[in-house]
């Protein structure tokens, strides 16, 4: 309330509070988005570590067939 009331009593200070806001509100898009990304590359990675570790038990088996 005291914002609003602030705003309609100093016109001047509207667009530079509304040029802060929109640069906090851009930092934490930036923010969030990178957060999605590092967590989109986690589950790449942990795919591909359970891709290569189903591949090593199947040369696994292979060696054990051929062995026998």
């Amino acid at each position: 309330m005291r914002q609003i009331a602030r705003r309609a009593s100093c016109p001047g200070r509207r667009r530079p509070d509304l040029r802060r806001e929109a640069t906090v509100r851009g930092q934490q898009e930036l923010a969030a988005s990178s957060l999605d990304a590092q967590f989109a590359s986690l589950e790449d990675l942990g795919e591909q570590t359970e891709v290569e570790a189903r591949l090593a038990a199947l040369k696994s088996i292979d060696r054990k067939a051929i062995e026998y």
